[in-house]
């Protein structure tokens, strides 16, 4: 019995894994390569800035 909830556990976990790909990165992926996201304050806002500049004021 014992081994049998354990295979159903692994399998669940796997078929879980497999059918969401990429989506369980804690993180998704909304700017382009040599930029990072930031959301604006006080709003649902956001964008994406250059790495090497500091995000607008109120960002």
């Amino acid at each position: 019995m014992r081994k049998t909830i354990l295979g159903l556990a692994l399998a669940g976990t796997a078929a879980a894994v497999l059918l969401t790909g990429c989506s369980m990165s804690m993180e998704d992926a909304s700017c382009g390569g040599g930029e990072y996201g930031v959301i604006a304050v006080g709003s649902t806002g956001s964008a994406c800035v250059p790495d090497d500049e500091d995000p607008p004021k109120g960002w």
